[in-house]
């Protein structure tokens, strides 16, 4: 079975000291959500915690894998 990864990077800053709070909800709230997905089968969200200079300012990756390029399609849609 070949696997189809699709992922979003988060950009931007958290408020200094909100960190945990960011991630919390993250994990309460869109972690259900990207779970449910149709025909999802596993979700990763990788968090940042330092970058090097000039990299780009991620927060957040998230991965979902998916059983086919049509699975990702559906989901998308």
């Amino acid at each position: 079975m070949s696997i189809h990864t699709r992922s979003a990077l988060f950009e931007g800053t958290i408020r200094p000291g909100c960190e945990e709070a960011f991630y919390d909800l993250i994990m309460a709230e869109l972690m259900p959500v990207w779970r449910a997905m149709p025909n999802a089968l596993a979700v990763r969200v990788l968090r940042t915690e330092r970058r090097e200079d000039g990299a780009p300012a991620l927060v957040l990756v998230q991965e979902i894998d998916y059983p086919s390029a049509e699975a990702v399609a559906e989901a998308e849609a």
